[in-house]
């Protein structure tokens, strides 16, 4: 699945600093939009594991385990379904927000994500 035009340049969260605000942030747009079976799978999954490291972890543990879900399993997702020509992550200039941005060359014609 491929998210359509209309979410290029579009910021998801503005809260990279807060893992627990991001995470909301990005789940909350996963679910309002459309999702294969297989990606939906996978988002159940990640509730599941947010909900059961929330009871057994220490704070510091549970924020390093969450930062961990997020790279590993959650900005996979939104890789797999960024619009065409955008990758997800942290804007370039204002590393506040994470969105899909549009991939640029760099002059030795490498994509710079």
């Amino acid at each position: 699945m491929e998210l359509g035009n209309e979410y290029r340049s579009k910021a998801v969260s503005k809260d990279f600093f807060d893992i627990d605000s991001l995470i909301d942030n990005c789940l909350g747009f996963l679910y309002s939009v459309e999702l294969d079976s297989m990606t939906a799978n996978r988002l159940k999954d990640i509730e599941l594991a947010l909900y059961e490291n929330f009871y057994c972890c220490e704070s510091q543990k549970e924020d390093e385990y969450k930062k961990r879900l997020f790279e590993n399993e959650i900005v996979p997702i939104f890789n797999e379904i960024a619009p065409r020509g955008c990758y997800f992550g942290r804007h370039t200039t204002d590393f506040e927000f994470f969105g899909f941005w549009e991939k640029s060359t760099v002059s030795d014609g490498s994509i710079c994500a």
